[in-house]
């Protein structure tokens, strides 16, 4: 059984979080979150497709309702600059996680700027009514 009681239990990768990018040279890139709507205006593309980079894991964010997202800025600069997915985040493995809505499927990150707090990263699966249930929804050790 995968249900991490424990944090140490948890084997993390690093995943790259470490652009500036142009135009927000002022901003607090390190703690500030932003919205898929905010994406989509910048990028001029629907929210539903913003929402499909971020449950790829292209883009680092999690969901906090049906449709809404925590995304932290330093994750698009990452994204935008073409940075993402390399090296200075420490990501989890798969594991069994819980939330309001029920347990899944997803990953969580050590947020360096907070002496390695614990957050979520992503949700990889739909919600299910127990732990057992997202269990046998995490990927088999041959994926």
């Amino acid at each position: 059984m995968k249900i991490h009681k424990d944090i140490n239990d948890i084997k993390f990768t690093r995943r790259n979080m470490n652009s500036e990018g142009e135009g927000l040279r002022n901003a607090n890139t390190e703690t500030k979150f932003v919205s898929t709507q905010w994406i989509a205006k910048r990028w001029d593309m629907h929210e539903e497709a913003i929402r499909g980079v971020l449950r790829s894991g292209k883009l680092a964010g999690f969901e906090a309702g049906p449709v809404t997202w925590r995304i932290p800025l330093k994750a698009v600069l990452a994204y935008e600059s073409g940075n993402a997915q390399s090296e200075g985040l420490e990501v989890s493995e798969p594991i069994v996680m819980a939330s309001a809505a029920g347990w899944y499927v997803g990953a969580v990150y050590k947020e360096p700027e907070c002496d390695g707090m614990i957050a979520p990263y992503r949700r990889d699966t739909h919600y299910v009514a127990t732990p057992e249930e997202a269990e046998q929804l995490l990927p088999k050790e041959d994926e």
